[in-house]
C-alpha cells in the first residue's frame, strides 16, 4: 500500500470506529451504576440545587470530594436536574460532541499552517486514534477531560492563526476548570506585548463575568455568605489532597506521583519527593518561560509547536496526572506529524503508541500492564514526545530580537572567514560608505544623503578618473535585519556611478567595511562615516600624504586633532559637547588598557593601503563599534606606519540614548576580549607552514561541493591527505583531478553509519558490546571492510591508511577485527582523534575512546601521529586557529571536512553537519592566502 492509500485508511478507520463508539459508549455509560467522575458532579449539582451548601466541598465524601472551582458549578448546576442514569448519558453525548469539535479544530490548525486538506484530514485522523484509548476511558470514567480538549484545540486554532484574543477566550475554559493551564497565557506575548494585554485583558473579563454570574446566583439562592464559604471549602478541598487521595497511585503519570513511587519504594523520603517535586517544577516552568522569551516561531507551524510545549508542563507538574488527562497529546502528535519527518519524530510517535495508545489494561498480562504504570513508562513516553516537539520547533524558529542584539552586544557573533576571496587591484583608489539600514525607513531620503557625500567626494577627487564608489548597507539591530531584502531601491536614489553591495548577514560597521574591502578593486581604500561624515578635503589630503611618502600605510582624520572643526546646529551644542567629554574619557581608558596611541580611537574614516586593509581584515574579530578598536591594534602589532589629519565634521544630529548605551555595552563587554587577544598576539598575523602539518580531508565522495572544496584546498597546498568513502555517490566526481595531485596521501574513509545498517555510532557501540551481537558485528565489519576496499581499487585508489566515518574506527578492538586485510594491502597508518580539549565539548566520548583505543592501535603495528581537532568557534576565529596551527607539533594532523558551497540536499544521506562544512573551506582559504608551503603563501 502506498501512502496516499495509508493515510486515507486511517481516515476510513478513524471514522468506522467513530461510528462504533457513540452507541457502544452510551449504552455502556447508561448501565454504569459504579463510581465514575460524574457522579461527583451530578452530586454537587444536585446538592446545589437543595441547598446544601456546605456539603459541596466536603472531606466526607471520601476519595471523591467536588475539586473544581465556585465557577464551575453553574455549569454543572443543569445535570442535577436528571436522574443520575439519565444525566449521564446526556453529559457522555456532550463529551462526544466536544471532542468531535475538538478535532475539527485541530484540522483547522493544520489548515492555517499551510496543510492540503487531505493532508490536514489524515493527520486529523491519526492523532484521534493516538490519543483514542484516552478518550474511551473519559467516556468510562465521565471525565470533564473533553471539554478541557475542546479550550486547547481551538485556543491553539486561534494562536496558530494570529488571533491572541480569541485564543485566550478559549483557553479559559480548561484554565478555570484546572488552573494548570493558565501557564499558556504566558505565551501570548510572543504576538507583542499590546496583543498580549488585550488577551489577558479578555481573560479576565471572561473570569470575571462568570464569577459575577455565579455569585448572583449563589447569593439569590442562599445568602451573600455562601459566596465566601464556597471558596473557603474549595480552598480546604485542594489544600487537603493528601488526605483524601494517594498521588503515589499507579494511573497518575505526574513527575510528583513517580518521585512519591521512588519515596514508596525506599529511594527517598516523602519530604524529599515533595520538594525535589516542587524545584523541578518551578525550575521546568522556568526553562519553558525562558524558551519561548529566547525564540520566536516563524510559521504558523512553529506557533503551534510552541503552544504544544504548554501542554506538557501542564501534564507533568500538576501533582496528579491520569490517562484521561493525556489526550491533550492529540494535539503535540498532530503537528510531529505535519512536521518534516525525522527519525526522533518517528522513534517518538512509534513509541508512544506503543506504550500510551495499546498500553491498556484489556491488551496485555496484568504484571505487564501495572509494571509499565508504575515505572512511568507512560511519563517517559511523554518526554520523549516533548524532545521531539522542542527539536521541531527549535527548527520552526529563530532568536528573539532582544537575543540577537543582546548577542551584539556582548560580541558573541564572530567575524568568521572571509567570504569571498579579495578582488585583485585593478583602480587606483576605493571609496567605500557603510550606510546602517536604521537611515532607511525613509530609504529615498537617506540614499541622497549618501549620494550627497559620495558626490562631494568625487567632485574633490576629480583627478582621479577610475574612482569606485561602494555604498554597503548594514543592519545594527535585529530590526534592522528585519529590512535586509525589504528595502527597494529606486534609480534616482542611487549615487551617480555608485554600487550598491548586498548587506552583509553579520550586523556591523566592521562587517560592512569587510564587504566593501572584498569587493574593491582599489590599491587605495577610503573609508567614510555615514553619521559623522566628513569635508572631502580630507581625503585629497590624505591620498596626497600617501602618495608623498611610501612607506606610510595609514591617513586617520583625527577629531580631537587641534585643528579639526565641527559643523553642527546650535540645538545639539550642549549634547555634542557633553559627548565629547564622555569620549576624552574613553580615549584615556582605551589607550590605558589596549596600549594605543591615537587620541581618537573610533574617528571612523581612513585612507589605507591595500596592504594594509588585507592586515587589518584578515586579523578582524569584531563587526560591530569595538572594530575601529581592533584597527588600531593591528597597526600596532603589524608595524604599520601611519598618521594623522586634521577634519572638518558635519554632524546635523547627535546619536539617541540607547545607541549610546548599545555602544557602552559593547565596550563593557567586548574590551576583555580584545585585551585577550592582545596578550595572546593574535592581531599578528600567524604565518602557518601546512608543508609541517598533515592535514586531513574528510567524507571525500559525500556531493559535489565537498569534493571540489577538498580538492581546491589540495591544489593549494593547505590538505595532504584525502579520506575517501568508497561507498559514497560522488566518490568519481573529480577522482581524475584529485589523483593527479602529488604529495597528496590517500586513505579510505571506513564507512560504517552512514546509510549503513547502523545508522548512528552509538546504535554501532551499542551493538558492539551487547553480549551475543559481536560475534555476528565482526563478521559484517570484515565484509563492508572488503567491499570498500574492492570499490576504491575499481577507481584506482590504493589507500594508505583508515580513518573512520563518524571516527568508528576508534571502537576499541574493532580494528582487529580487519587487522589482516589491512596489512594485505599495504594500510599501515590511522588516526588516534586524541585532543585534550575535546573534553570540554559535545565530542569528549571521542577522548576517552581514542585513549583506549592508544594500546590496541600500538599493538597492530599502526602509526598514527600528534592530532588537533578544531572545532566550530575554531573556524568562526581564522587568527585564532592560525596561531594553534602555527604552534602545533610538526607532522601533527588536522582534521577537516571542506565544502565550496551548500549542497546538502544532494547528500544521500541525512547529515546535520553541511554550513559549517563551508566555514571551514572559507578558513582554510583563507589562512592559505597568508602562509608559507602553499601555493599562494604570503602578504600581498
Amino acid at each position: 500500500m502506498n501512502r496516499t492509500g495509508i493515510q486515507k485508511a486511517f481516515i476510513r478507520l478513524a471514522l468506522v470506529l467513530a461510528a462504533i463508539v457513540l452507541p457502544l459508549y452510551a449504552y455502556k455509560v447508561f448501565g454504569k451504576t459504579g463510581y465514575t467522575d460524574f457522579l461527583v458532579y451530578h452530586r454537587a449539582a444536585t446538592r446545589a440545587l437543595a441547598g446544601e451548601w456546605d456539603a459541596i466541598y466536603s472531606l466526607q465524601d471520601g476519595a471523591s470530594p467536588f475539586r473544581y472551582t465556585p465557577l464551575a458549578l453553574p455549569f454543572f448546576l443543569p445535570f442535577g436536574l436528571l436522574s443520575f442514569q439519565t444525566a449521564g448519558v446526556v453529559w457522555y453525548l456532550f463529551q462526544y460532541s466536544w471532542f468531535l469539535a475538538g478535532f475539527l479544530f485541530i484540522r483547522r490548525a493544520l489548515e492555517a499552517a499551510g496543510a492540503p486538506r487531505s493532508t490536514s484530514n489524515w493527520i486529523t485522523a491519526a492523532s484521534s486514534l493516538f490519543i483514542l484509548r484516552f478518550c474511551l476511558d473519559s467516556f468510562t470514567i465521565g471525565q470533564i477531560s473533553s471539554l478541557m480538549f475542546l479550550g486547547f484545540a481551538a485556543g491553539l486554532h486561534a494562536f496558530m492563526a494570529g488571533d491572541t484574543p480569541r485564543s485566550a477566550a478559549w483557553l479559559s475554559i480548561p484554565t478555570l476548570l484546572k488552573i494548570g493551564p493558565g501557564i499558556q497565557y504566558l505565551l501570548l506575548p510572543l504576538d507583542g506585548w499590546k496583543r498580549a494585554i488585550r488577551a489577558w485583558i479578555v481573560a479576565v473579563l471572561l473570569a470575571l463575568g462568570l464569577f459575577a454570574m455565579s455569585a448572583a446566583w449563589i447569593a439569590f439562592a442562599a445568602d451573600t455568605s455562601a459566596v465566601s464559604d464556597l471558596w473557603k471549602g474549595w480552598i480546604h478541598i485542594v489544600r487537603s489532597d493528601s488526605a483524601y487521595f494517594d498521588a503515589s497511585h499507579y494511573g497518575s503519570q505526574s513527575l510528583k506521583s513517580l518521585l512519591l513511587r521512588l519515596a514508596g519504594a525506599g529511594w527517598m523520603d516523602g519530604a524529599a519527593a515533595n520538594a525535589v517535586w516542587l524545584v523541578t517544577s518551578v525550575s521546568g516552568v522556568f526553562a519553558l518561560l525562558l524558551l519561548w522569551a529566547m525564540r520566536t516561531p516563524v510559521t504558523a507551524l512553529g506557533r503551534g509547536l510552541f503552544f504544544s510545549t504548554g501542554l506538557f508542563a501542564y501534564l507533568w507538574f500538576m501533582p496528579e496526572t491520569f490517562k484521561y488527562s493525556l489526550t491533550a497529546l492529540g494535539i503535540p502528535v498532530a503537528l510531529l506529524f505535519l512536521s518534516p519527518r525525522s527519525k526522533l519524530t518517528t522513534f517518538a510517535i512509534g513509541f508512544g503508541f506503543l506504550t500510551l495508545s495499546l498500553a491498556g489494561k484489556d491488551l496485555m498480562p496484568d504484571t505487564l500492564f501495572f509494571g509499565l504504570q508504575k515505572a512511568s513508562v507512560p511519563l517517559f513516553s511523554t518526554i520523549i514526545l516533548f524532545i521531539a516537539v522542542i527539536r521541531q520547533a527549535f527548527n520552526e524558529s529563530r532568536p528573539a530580537p532582544w537575543v540577537l542584539n543582546t548577542r551584539g552586544i556582548l560580541g558573541a557573533p564572530s567575524a568568521g572567514p572571509w567570504l569571498k576571496e579579495p578582488e585583485a587591484p585593478a583602480r587606483s583608489v576605493s571609496f567605500i560608505l557603510p550606510l546602517p539600514l536604521r537611515a532607511l525607513s525613509d530609504p529615498a531620503t537617506s540614499l541622497s544623503y549618501a549620494s550627497r557625500i559620495a558626490q562631494d567626494v568625487r567632485n574633490s577627487l576629480t583627478e582621479i578618473n577610475d574612482l569606485e564608489i561602494l555604498i554597503v548597507p548594514y543592519s545594527e539591530t535585529a530590526a534592522d535585519a528585519r529590512m535586509t531584502g525589504q528595502i527597494q531601491f529606486k534609480a534616482n536614489t542611487v549615487p551617480p556611478s555608485a554600487v550598491i553591495l548586498p548587506t552583509p548577514q553579520a550586523w556591523g560597521r566592521g562587517a560592512a567595511l569587510r564587504q566593501g574591502f572584498l569587493h574593491s578593486s582599489g590599491r587605495t581604500l577610503l573609508f567614510a562615516h555615514f553619521d559623522q561624515p566628513c569635508a572631502p578635503e580630507f581625503f585629497r589630503l590624505a591620498l596626497d600624504r600617501l602618495a608623498s611618502q611610501p612607506e606610510l600605510d595609514i591617513v586617520r582624520a583625527n577629531r580631537r586633532h587641534p585643528e579639526s572643526r565641527f559643523r553642527i546646529p546650535v540645538r545639539v551644542l550642549s549634547l555634542v559637547y557633553g559627548r565629547h567629554r564622555l569620549g576624552l574619557t574613553f580615549n584615556r581608558l582605551v589607550r590605558a588598557l589596549l596600549g594605543i596611541k591615537t587620541t581618537d580611537t573610533h574617528s571612523g574614516t581612513l585612507a589605507l593601503t591595500r596592504r594594509a586593509a588585507i592586515a587589518i581584515f584578515s586579523q578582524q574579530s569584531t563587526n560591530g563599534f569595538l572594530f575601529d578598536l581592533e584597527v588600531c591594534l593591528v597597526t600596532r602589532a603589524e608595524e604599520l606606519k601611519e598618521t594623522e589629519l586634521p577634519v572638518t565634521i558635519h554632524l546635523s544630529q547627535e546619536k539617541p540614548i540607547n545607541r549610546m548605551i548599545h555602544e557602552t555595552l559593547s565596550i563593557s563587554f567586548g574590551m576583555p576580549a580584545l585585551m585577550r587577544r592582545k596578550g595572546l598576539g593574535l592581531y599578528r598575523g600567524s604565518a602557518v607552514n601546512f608543508a609541517d602539518l598533515a592535514v586531513s580531508a574528510d567524507d571525500w565522495g559525500m556531493s559535489p561541493a565537498v569534493n571540489a572544496g577538498i580538492l581546491e584546498l589540495a591544489k593549494r597546498g593547505v590538505i595532504s591527505r584525502v579520506s575517501l568513502m568508497a561507498d559514497a555517490r560522488y566518490l568519481s566526481f573529480q577522482l581524475k583531478d584529485l589523483l593527479e595531485l602529488p604529495n597528496v596521501g590517500l586513505g579510505i574513509h571506513f564507512n560504517l553509519t552512514y546509510g549503513k545498517r547502523y545508522p548512528t555510532p552509538f546504535v554501532l557501540l551499542l551493538n558492539w558490546f551487547l553480549p551475543g551481537r559481536k560475534r555476528r558485528l565482526q563478521e559484517y565489519i570484515r565484509a563492508e571492510f572488503r567491499a570498500q576496499l574492492e570499490k576504491l581499487a575499481a577507481a584506482g585508489v590504493r589507500p594508505v591508511y583508515l580513518d573512520g566515518h563518524h571516527h568508528v574506527h576508534v571502537i576499541p578492538g574493532l580494528l582487529n577485527c580487519i587487522a589482516d586485510d589491512m596489512k594485505q594491502v599495504g594500510i599501515e597508518g590511522t588516526r588516534l582523534p586524541h585532543d585534550w580539549k575535546l573534553c570540554a565539548s559535545s565530542k569528549f566520548p571521542l577522548l576517552i575512546l581514542s585513549w583506549l583505543s592508544r594500546g590496541s592501535f600500538r599493538s597492530l603495528g599502526l602509526e598514527f601521529s600528534p592530532f588537533l581537532y578544531p572545532l566550530s568557534g575554531d573556524f568562526q576565529d581564522p587568527p585564532g586557529l592560525a596561531r594553534k596551527l602555527a604552534r602545533a607539533i610538526p607532522g601533527t594532523e588536522v582534521i577537516t571536512h571542506p565544502a565550496s558551497w551548500v549542497d546538502g540536499d544532494l547528500f544521500e544521506n541525512p547529515d546535520d553537519y553541511v554550513t559549517g562544512r563551508v566555514t571551514e573551506f572559507l578558513t582554510f582559504r583563507q589562512l592559505a592566502k597568508f602562509s608559507t608551503g602553499t601555493q599562494q603563501g604570503g602578504r600581498s
